[in-house]
């Protein structure tokens, strides 16, 4: 299904619609899905397997840590606040990276950030 990430375990089927989810955290073993509305946790997968079915609004802030670019907020002093009230604190290199793709991802609607083009004079 295109705009949902499926959750399938032993005991559980869902589809979680991707405009729900602010951000996707390794927390030890398990995997953290931080919603709108709440979380869900579970074991058994990876960010790496889910990451194939996200598009260009999620960026990998962090080796464990996926945030969803239309959430945020604003980014000052370290931490990334989303729209729900939550944040994320983060170290100086992966948030001026995070930066910088959420200050392209505002101007452009891609996280990439903009080529610098020649001026001719």
């Amino acid at each position: 299904m295109e705009g949902f990430l499926p959750i399938i375990t032993r005991r559980t089927s869902m589809c979680i619609p991707l405009n729900e989810i602010d951000k996707i955290e390794r927390v030890g073993r398990k995997v953290r899905i931080s919603l709108t509305d709440g979380r869900v946790e579970w074991t058994g997968t990876s960010i790496r397997e889910l990451k194939k079915y996200l598009d260009e609004r999620f960026f990998p802030a962090l080796a464990g840590m996926v945030i969803n670019l239309d959430h945020v907020r604003r980014m000052e002093n370290l931490t990334v606040y989303f729209d729900d009230g939550d944040k994320a604190i983060m170290g100086r290199d992966g948030y001026i990276r995070t930066r910088q793709a959420f200050n392209a991802y505002m101007r452009t609607g891609s996280p990439q950030p903009e080529k610098s083009s020649s001026i001719e004079e």
